[in-house]
């Protein structure tokens, strides 16, 4: 296969692959558990180098074999790579053929598939049916403001999980892709490692996009612009390629830019070119977000979207309608409201610091576990818990660590207060603050005294006021960590230093652990009974 033909398929033929194997947005990592899945699938064997390659994580020095197509095809569910050539030709899949029907006849169709497939891959893999999500309002008003600008690129500036992917498939679906849509430019849209493969490919990215635009106006929106997704010396080579696009003389064509990247991704790239006017005169900036380094755009949800989301679910509308303060807010960020939007359709049961416990607990398992080394982050965070229990104001008593303070904004743990530094900085949510807390403070000194640390919440006076909720996070680390002495749980029970009030609302929510995992009961059937308050007995695991 030539290259001229390669050029019109690979890029096509990968995003079938992804949405095949359930993701739209491939790491080099999983490169290797996709080489596995393709074997078994086919039994045509395509390396992990082979993949990075045509999936832009490492230098293509020559064109992919007839081999190599023909496994992806047949892994992409196609009989032959003939037969996905000849359907690409046409049309992509039976839901672009859908999607192609809300596209006006104005719309360059060379790039509308392009856009089509990866709106396809975002819907798929949308953690709440696409059809339920949001169009954000706000978010298509600052698209549209940049339109009319004279700036050339606008950064959307999120950490994960904040809502990037899904504002930007509803903006251009809205803005580009339908019948009503407001702008007429050709509509570019892609994830950042699909269009570095197209430029890969391509001898003069420029001509490329003259050709493929005759009429000189193109959008391009670019989505996953992050090290998760290329390394950073790519990303920069990508951003440096695109600067350069829309700096080109207008005269050939007029090309605007949208890029959605994490804070860490943006400040690494900026950092170079911070005060080059050739840069700062590109940039589409909202004034009314001074912290657009940590999140531009990418906002939380406010009470008009919260109710608009949860609309076609009224059960749960009530429930988080009457819940705390601390827990609507944690559910304005979109990546929460989505883990509990599951939760709730999985056991249609409401606890509300359960659920809020867990989407807390997943997120760190997830960050701390990942195979990399995340000491000097959880020792950055241990900082920052002890000048707050010791309630001290100044930034000095936290040590520049820029890298840890990029990591933990990108994950949305901590967030960055009016300076933006490393060192005035605070957690994102309560939740987080208290799981952080006895993470940092209670659980390795389990060995040393119980009532140590009860006395220490009941008369710190920043912990005392969160009491109950640390006395559920030792709980629940007690009864989930098996190298703890689950007697510990019974000696805090057992403390005078709980109130009735308390010691009703701790127990209970031990009993409702027990409930919600199973593998607990046993451990608790060994704990004395009169532990327990009388109203929480009755719910107690019996032997």
């Amino acid at each position: 296969m030539n290259q001229y033909a390669q050029e019109k398929i690979v890029p096509s033929l990968i995003a079938e692959v992804l949405s095949k194997y359930g993701k739209h947005n491939l790491l080099p990592s999983d490169c290797k558990n996709l080489s596995n899945d393709i074997i078994k699938v086919t039994g045509f064997t395509v390396s992990e180098t082979t993949l990075k390659r045509i999936m832009g994580f490492a230098r293509k020095s020559f064109e992919f074999s007839s081999y190599t197509l023909e496994a992806l095809a047949l892994y992409s569910g196609y009989k032959s790579l003939a037969g996905f050539a000849e359907k690409a030709g046409n049309t992509k899949t039976a839901d672009t053929v859908k999607l192609k029907t809300e596209i006006p006849a104005t719309v360059n169709i060379a790039c509308s598939e392009d856009a089509l497939q990866t709106l396809l891959s975002v819907k798929n893999s949308s953690g709440i049916p696409f059809s339920e999500t949001i169009e954000r309002k706000d978010f298509n008003s600052f698209i549209k403001k940049f339109m009319s600008s004279k700036q050339r690129v606008a950064p959307v500036i999120g950490p994960a999980g904040s809502g990037k992917s899904i504002a930007l498939a509803h903006a251009v679906q809205s803005l580009w892709l339908n019948e009503k849509a407001p702008f007429k430019e050709t509509c570019l849209y892609l994830h950042a490692h699909c269009l570095y493969q197209l430029i890969a490919l391509k001898t003069s990215f420029s001509e490329w996009i003259s050709a493929l635009n005759p009429s000189g106006n193109l959008v391009m929106v670019i989505d996953s612009f992050d090290e998760r997704c290329m390394p950073m010396q790519k990303l920069k080579f990508l951003f440096d390629k695109l600067t350069s696009l829309a700096t080109e003389d207008s005269d050939k064509h007029n090309v605007k830019i949208i890029i959605a990247m994490r804070p860490s991704c943006w400040r690494s790239i900026m950092q170079p070119l911070n005060g080059k006017q050739s840069v700062d005169h590109l940039l589409f900036m909202d004034k009314s977000y001074p912290q657009y380094d940590y999140m531009h755009q990418a906002l939380p949800f406010t009470d008009a979207e919260q109710d608009l989301l949860l609309a076609g679910h009224l059960h749960l509308s009530a429930h988080i309608s009457t819940s705390s303060a601390p827990f609507v807010s944690l559910l304005k960020y979109p990546a929460y409201m989505e883990q509990v939007y599951n939760l709730w359709l999985e056991k249609n049961e409401f606890n509300e610091d359960y659920l809020a416990m867990q989407i807390v607990r997943k997120q760190a398992h997830h960050f701390f576990n990942n195979g990399q080394s995340r000491l000097s982050q959880f020792h950055y965070l241990q900082r920052i818990v002890e000048r707050n229990i010791n309630n001290i104001d100044s930034t000095d008593a936290i040590e520049e660590d820029t890298d840890s303070f990029a990591a933990l904004t990108d994950h949305h743990f901590l967030q960055p207060n009016e300076s933006t530094t490393s060192t005035d900085v605070s957690f994102s949510s309560v939740y987080f603050e208290d799981y952080f807390t006895v993470l940092s403070l209670f659980i390795p000194q389990y060995g040393s005294g119980v009532e140590d640390l009860l006395e220490l919440i009941f008369y710190n006076s920043r912990l005392c006021d969160r009491k109950r909720q640390l006395l559920k996070w030792i709980a629940m680390e007690t009864l989930y960590n098996r190298n703890t002495n689950l007697w510990n749980l019974a000696r805090i029970l057992e403390s005078p230093a709980l109130n009735e009030k308390d010691k009703r609302e701790v127990s209970s929510f031990v009993l409702h652990l027990s409930h919600e995992n199973p593998f607990l009961s046993p451990a608790l059937m060994h704990l004395p009974e009169n532990i327990f308050t009388a109203e929480a007995r009755y719910q107690r695991p019996y032997a």
